[in-house]
């Protein structure tokens, strides 16, 4: 586990999801004269935490996404990783094969990491998490929809089955809240047996 402290520098729109409604990163830099704790990400590191304290709580501000780099010491070079607090006099990666000179200044030109940025996207997790944890049937009577949730359907989770009464006519199912796939289906005595994995 990682842990140290760094100072928000920006917030940026993602330039690898543009397309997404909510692209947005917290950017972090590692700063040669920053606070002892200060810390950089490396290896393994995405998926991590990133909190910030507000009113002496701890809250999640960010999912680790990113690192600047790779970098090289000139331009036909071989490339590497590392934590750098002043590239000046490096180039960086900004895809495949572009690479780009970061001028070499007076002053430091510390590297940055990235964080998924939590509070831009709380009303998508919030509708995840106000999901059922259990699987859904959904029917229809056309193949393309629209489907609707089944009434009166008994799950079994453990026996990994959905028993229902069916109507009248052709219908066709579908899973929602999991990923499994219908493995059979039996009818007994007006009993429809759906089970799935």
């Amino acid at each position: 586990m990682r842990w140290g402290r760094n100072t928000v520098a920006a917030i940026i729109d993602d330039p690898d999801h543009a397309a997404s409604d909510l692209p947005q990163l917290l950017v972090a830099s590692f700063d040669a004269n920053a606070t002892a704790d200060e810390a950089h990400l490396g290896g393994g590191d995405s998926g991590g935490g990133v909190f910030i304290q507000q009113n002496n709580t701890w809250r999640l501000a960010g999912i680790n996404y990113a690192v600047e780099g790779p970098y090289k010491t000139s331009d036909p070079g071989d490339a590497f990783l590392a934590s750098i607090f002043d590239d000046g006099g490096l180039y960086h990666s900004e895809g495949p094969d572009t690479w780009v000179f970061t001028p070499d200044l007076p002053t430091d030109q510390p590297g940055s990491f990235f964080a998924t940025r939590i509070k831009a996207r709380l009303p998508w997790i919030q509708s995840v998490l106000a999901l059922p944890l259990w699987p859904v049937l959904l029917e229809a009577s056309n193949v393309t929809g629209p489907y609707t949730a089944v009434t009166g359907a008994t799950i079994d989770q453990t026996a990994k089955t959905i028993q229902f009464t069916p109507g009248e006519g052709s219908h066709f199912y579908k899973m929602q809240n999991v990923a499994t796939t219908i493995t059979s289906i039996q009818l007994n005595g007006g009993t429809l047996t759906l089970r799935y994995q």
